[in-house]
């Protein structure tokens, strides 16, 4: 395991390196599975809300 300034040390090193490009190839899955996410959780919302209405319509009257 790296310590916090050995890690550092790396990260400034790469940084240089850095391009938006490279970070779209590298990073590809991750997006994906991010964008993928937050549909899940978007129409986690729109199935969920009109059930927790009825059931609060129905049992909190």
């Amino acid at each position: 395991m790296l310590a916090v300034s050995q890690w550092w040390s790396v990260v400034t090193q790469h940084a240089g390196q850095w391009s938006a490009v490279q970070f779209l190839k590298d990073s590809w899955l991750f997006l994906l599975l991010l964008l993928l996410g937050v549909c899940a959780f978007v129409t986690a919302v729109i199935v969920a809300y009109p059930a927790l209405a009825h059931l609060a319509a129905k049992f909190f009257q």
